[in-house]
Order: C-alpha cells, then sequence, then structure tokens
C-alpha cells in the first residue's frame, strides 16, 4: 500500500506500507494543499470511555476492544484506558477485563502499552467531579500492589492527589517496575499547598496535571487556573 500526504515542514511525501509496517518513506517535493498530512500517530494518556462507553462498571471484553475504530478515527493510535475512583473490587474486575480484551483483539493490545488509575486516592470535597466521594481514599501500597498484579504490571499512571497521608505511589525504594505518578484533584480553597507538592516531587513524582480543575481560587472556565497552582521543582 502506497499514501500520498504532507509531512509537517518536510513536504510532500508518498509513505509506504507492508505487512501493517511503514517500509519507506520518499520525498516528492513541496507539500500540496489538496493532499492531508500524515504523522506518527497520536498518544492519548487518558481514555475515560469513548462515544457513550465509560471505562467502569459493567465494562465487558468486548466493549473495550469497540472503541478503536473510533479512535484510530481521530489519528490516535496508542492509549491508556482509565478507571476512575471505585470500589477495590470493581476496579480488580475491570482491570480483568482489560486483560482479557488485550488476548482478544490483538489490536487492542498494540495500541494499549498500559492503563491509568485515577483515583481512588484522591480528595474527598465539593469538586470531586465525576469521581464519588464516598470511595477516595489515602494512597495503600498492598492494594495497589493487588491492582497491578491482576493488571499484569501494566498500570503506567497513577493520578493521586498529593496532600493525602500515606506512601505515594510509585516503585521508589519497591524494586518493581515504575508507574507515573501523577498530581492532581484536590479542593483548595486558594491554592495548592507548595507543601505537599514539593513533598510528592521528593517521592518520584514525574508530573502535575489537572491540578487546577478542581481548585476554587479559579472560575473555570472565565480565565485560566491560577499560575501559581503548580510550583516548579527546584
Amino acid at each position: 500500500m502506497k499514501l500520498e500526504g504532507n509531512i509537517p515542514g518536510g513536504g510532500r511525501v508518498e509513505v509506504e506500507i507492508e505487512a501493517d509496517r511503514i517500509a519507506a518513506v520518499h520525498a516528492l517535493g513541496t507539500a500540496d494543499p489538496s493532499k492531508p498530512y500524515v504523522s506518527p500517530g497520536l498518544v492519548d494518556i487518558q481514555i475515560n470511555g469513548l462515544q457513550g462507553l465509560i471505562f467502569r462498571p459493567r465494562l465487558e471484553p468486548e466493549q473495550a476492544v469497540s472503541v478503536l475504530p473510533a479512535l484510530f478515527k481521530t489519528g490516535v493510535t496508542t492509549f491508556y484506558p482509565t478507571l476512575i475512583t471505585n470500589t477495590r473490587e470493581q476496579i480488580l474486575r475491570n482491570l480483568r477485563v482489560l486483560e482479557q480484551a488485550r488476548q482478544l483483539d490483538t489490536r487492542f493490545a498494540r495500541a494499549v502499552p498500559g492503563y491509568h488509575l485515577e483515583g481512588p486516592y484522591l480528595s474527598p470535597g465539593p469538586s470531586h467531579g465525576a469521581h464519588d466521594p464516598s470511595l477516595m481514599k489515602a494512597p495503600d501500597w498492598e492494594e495497589f500492589a493487588a491492582f497491578q498484579r491482576v493488571a499484569g504490571g501494566r498500570i503506567r499512571i497513577v493520578t493521586l492527589a498529593p496532600e493525602l497521608p500515606g506512601r505515594l505511589i510509585s516503585s521508589a525504594g519497591r524494586g518493581g517496575r515504575a508507574s507515573w505518578s501523577r498530581l492532581g484533584t484536590r479542593t483548595a480553597r486558594k491554592m495548592i499547598s507548595i507543601v505537599p507538592l514539593k513533598r510528592a516531587s521528593d517521592s518520584a513524582s514525574t508530573w502535575a496535571t489537572v491540578a487546577g480543575n478542581s481548585s476554587t481560587a479559579t472560575k473555570h472556565p472565565s480565565g485560566p487556573n491560577s499560575p501559581t497552582t503548580v510550583y516548579p521543582r527546584a
């Protein structure tokens, strides 16, 4: 198969595909506005669901696989199915379902390098969004280890609130495969405290995001979140 298109900044090209792999890329000249653009597939690190399907209670392997065609049409070729705050039993169940989906369809296995656990290690409060605050809790390493075993070691991203007591989820001192610790989703009257963020930073958390979503310091969407919500690492 041969596809013709424009590489941003690289002009018009012809892409040869053999056995689902890019075999060669040939330069054809300057960009042609009538041709589509080609690029590496996009990576989405948080997919909670698509087209009415939510990766939540009663998820089935066939449902997980069913999101692939619509997702691929957006240009996303790699993604992390994201499970939000739920009971321990339900999270374990849905992790098993995601593992079953890998066996059901090789496209799913190729497109999904890992899973994203968004909760239950979050702060309950008025700005909890779609998360059930009654199920939120402090980080629990033993519980997380149980999740990771069922997931085949594929929980690669964890979103948690840095101010909660308990050990942050990381591979520091554990000798296992690293998971990204993503800081976010806490309630604050003015801004997120520098103290828990610094403590999280010192505990191998890699980056912070959605931190301003639940901060009452600003009124979304009237303006950007406070520039002081996240502090640079010293």
